[in-house]
């Protein structure tokens, strides 16, 4: 019978786990970008139009490892969550722009949960991308 014999030079491995290690820093926050931007993309077509600020002012912020990603319009809350009605409390009628004048009185809205929409929608790129940065790091 003959001989296997396996030789393992040490540097190699040394050398496949140190730059894996090296470029995993840089890689997943390149990955949490992307995937960020994904999600944004589809909370920017989902969102409900009226004046488009909504759609416009939806942002990325980036604190170490997590993404927020929302719009900074002062009604995203009520958009999403809905409200109940509105009332005037100092005044006879409610005003702001382009409200046809008086309002005495702004009735409820039940909300639309598009991000939750946009989420959904965005899953399979989501999941491309997780599979790609994997691929980056480990390798097939």
């Amino acid at each position: 019978m003959g001989d296997i014999t396996v030789t393992i030079d040490k540097d190699d491995v040394t050398n496949s786990i140190s730059d894996i290690l090296n470029n995993i820093e840089y890689k997943t926050y390149d990955m949490l970008n992307d995937i960020a931007d994904i999600y944004q993309e589809e909370m920017v077509v989902n969102t409900p139009v009226k004046s488009g600020a909504t759609a416009i002012n939806t942002i990325v912020e980036a604190d170490g490892m997590n993404r927020s990603i929302y719009s900074d319009v002062y009604w995203w809350e009520w958009l999403i969550l809905g409200r109940g009605p509105v009332y005037p409390v100092n005044k006879k009628a409610l005003w702001w722009p382009g409200l046809d004048h008086p309002v005495k009185y702004a009735g409820p809205f039940a909300g639309n949960d598009y991000p939750s929409v946009a989420f959904q929608n965005a899953d399979p790129s989501v999941d491309n991308r997780c599979d790609q940065y994997l691929n980056e790091v480990v390798g097939d």
